[in-house]
This record gives structure tokens, C-alpha cells and sequence, in this order.
């Protein structure tokens, strides 16, 4: 009886802790690289090949939260008063990696990271 119990007891933790590491799954973060197709206050769409010849294109949502790494960018935000905008600092054809996660429906930007800066003039 004692033996049952307690495989019992196990197999019920070990489903709690399955089902925690799950949750918990949801929350993680993913990385894309790609180029700037688009930009505005409140979204970043990035496009690129995927292998095999086949595109990609991919929006997130950026806010306040959303860090914005950039050589330069604290340079641009000082001379701003420290408030700047993404649109501020990434442009259209910049290369750039972002850390991203599910937030509702949406991609969430945590960390938009610009490796290359476009050869397009402004």
C-alpha cells in the first residue's frame, strides 16, 4: 500500500513539473535576422531568404520596452534628451537581429539589434 502511494505521489509531481516547464515554454525568447522592409513607431517588419530560395517576411511589435541596440544610437539618444524613437535610429535596408517572443496574438520585439546600417541614403 505504502508502494503505491507513493509511485502515486511521484507520477502526480512529475506531471506538475511537466506541465510548469511548459508554461514556462511559452514565454521564451527566439532570435530572426533579416533586413528592414518596413518601419514605424509601433512595428518593424524584417524580410530575407530562408534557404532554398524561399523568402521570409516577419512583423513585430516594438514599444517603449523594446531595446534598441546600435552603434552610435546612444550618441543620437544623448543629443535627443535621451527620448528617442525607434524610427530615430533603424532605417528601411538596415540588417538587424531581433529577440523576439509571443505576446497575445503578436511578436513582441524585446531587442532589436542593428548589425548592418543600409547603403541607401536618407
Amino acid at each position: 500500500m505504502r508502494r503505491t502511494l507513493f509511485t502515486l505521489s511521484l507520477a502526480v509531481l512529475t506531471l506538475v513539473a511537466l506541465q510548469a516547464g511548459s508554461a514556462g515554454a511559452a514565454e521564451k525568447t527566439a532570435h530572426v535576422t533579416g533586413t528592414v522592409t518596413s518601419l514605424t513607431m509601433t512595428s518593424i517588419t524584417i524580410g530575407g531568404g530562408a534557404g532554398g530560395g524561399a523568402k521570409f517576411s516577419r512583423t513585430f511589435s516594438v514599444d517603449s520596452d523594446t531595446k534598441v541596440i546600435a552603434k552610435g544610437a546612444s550618441t543620437t539618444s544623448a543629443a535627443m534628451g535621451g527620448h528617442t524613437a525607434i524610427t530615430d535610429i533603424v532605417a528601411n535596408g538596415d540588417r538587424v537581429t531581433i529577440t523576439y517572443h509571443r505576446m497575445g496574438q503578436m511578436n513582441h520585439a524585446a531587442e532589436v539589434r542593428v548589425t548592418a546600417k543600409s547603403m541607401m541614403k536618407k
